[in-house]
């Protein structure tokens, strides 16, 4: 068992959308608990550092989603645009993936944790 750059490899659908709803979760949850310690700007500053820091696992995401649709990972950049992000997650959401390796890689059939960290076993 290894763990491969966060870049590489590929994510299927079902994958990528239960990663986003564990993403969208946790921001919830730890929206929830700072915003429990009463309103101000610190509470601000820690909303935009949560919203900052899920974008980082949102980006490894997308890129490995679209690797998977045997894209360049380059157009995750679409999902800075507004208007346009949406109809892209959906897209992402809903195309069905390569059917054969690409690419990038072999297809995605591990479970949803080890797709998350990218961890690779010949057994998956």
């Amino acid at each position: 068992m290894y763990y491969e750059h966060p870049l590489k490899g590929r994510m299927g659908r079902r994958n990528f959308i239960l990663a986003q709803l564990l993403i969208a979760g946790t921001v919830v949850i730890l929206a929830l608990v700072v915003m429990s310690n009463g309103f101000g700007y610190r509470m601000f500053n820690q909303l935009m550092l949560i919203l900052l820091l899920s974008t980082i696992p949102q980006i490894l995401f997308t890129v490995r989603r679209l690797h998977d649709l045997d894209m360049s990972g380059w157009w995750f950049l679409l999902m800075f645009i507004p208007y346009i992000n949406f109809a892209f997650f959906l897209y992402l959401s809903v195309k069905k993936g390569d059917t054969q390796s690409n690419q990038y890689g072999h297809v995605d059939t591990r479970p949803l944790f080890a797709s998350i960290l990218n961890r690779t076993q010949e057994t998956y």
